[in-house]
């Protein structure tokens, strides 16, 4: 705890949020290297009312911002980071609404933009059809 607070108290951000989203995928990231070398990837989140885009090369994350949607100054952050999106990346992966994605696929030319839809898919799961576990006597 004290090695946090020290390392907010250097950052001098008028907003700081903080979160083990960046640890979590890092772990991800290094677990699963071999994926990602030689890859430069952004990663765009959308939950609630956060956008999250995490700039990964060679499965490292070295860039990450979170910004809000009721900011007054979003819209302006949400397309310059947008318009930094070049062909030197070759992946942006979305995971949030659909609809968000689609307007992301409007806004970005000549790049792959990949959509994680588990969302969609666990909304959509029958639980009659999962088998559980049964034990046998």
């Amino acid at each position: 705890y004290k090695n946090l607070s020290l390392l907010l108290s250097l950052v001098g951000k008028k907003d700081i949020y903080f979160g083990l989203d960046p640890l979590l995928l890092q772990e991800y990231l290094n677990k699963n290297s071999n994926l990602f070398i030689k890859k430069y990837i952004i990663l765009v989140q959308k939950n609630y009312d956060y956008y999250r885009f995490y700039q990964i090369v060679n499965g490292k994350i070295i860039n990450y911002i979170v910004i809000k949607e009721d900011d007054d100054d979003f819209e302006i952050v949400f397309e310059s980071l947008i318009n930094n999106i070049n062909n030197k990346v070759d992946e942006v992966v979305f995971d949030g609404p659909y609809n968000v994605y689609r307007s992301l696929v409007d806004k970005i030319f000549n790049i792959s933009v990949v959509y994680l839809d588990y969302e969609e898919k666990l909304k959509n799961i029958d639980e009659r059809k999962i088998e559980y576990a049964k034990k046998k006597i």
